[in-house]
């Protein structure tokens, strides 16, 4: 699989991949009533993102599915209307 991680100026920096987290306070004696996983990880291949600073919205979105360099721009603009 090829990943481009190009950026256009001033998106986002995290264009989308795996998020999650590790435990690392496992403890048999802890009372918590709330009971998390100790790890937790999900792959974001489309998101949104809002920059505080300038007030502006960006669609990051993944053109995975694109068969030919040809449809690549089909592919991000289907994606993106999906997104939204």
């Amino acid at each position: 699989m090829k990943i481009d991680r190009g950026h256009a100026d001033g998106a986002p920096p995290f264009l989308g991949g795996w998020v999650g987290y590790i435990s690392y306070d496992k403890s048999e004696s802890r009372t918590d009533k709330i009971v998390y996983p100790d790890l937790s990880m999900s792959f974001f291949d489309s998101l949104l993102a809002f920059c505080h600073e300038d007030e502006s919205w960006w669609a990051v979105v993944s053109t995975r599915s694109a068969t030919s360099e040809r449809n690549v721009k089909t592919s991000a603009r289907d994606n993106a209307h999906r997104l939204l």
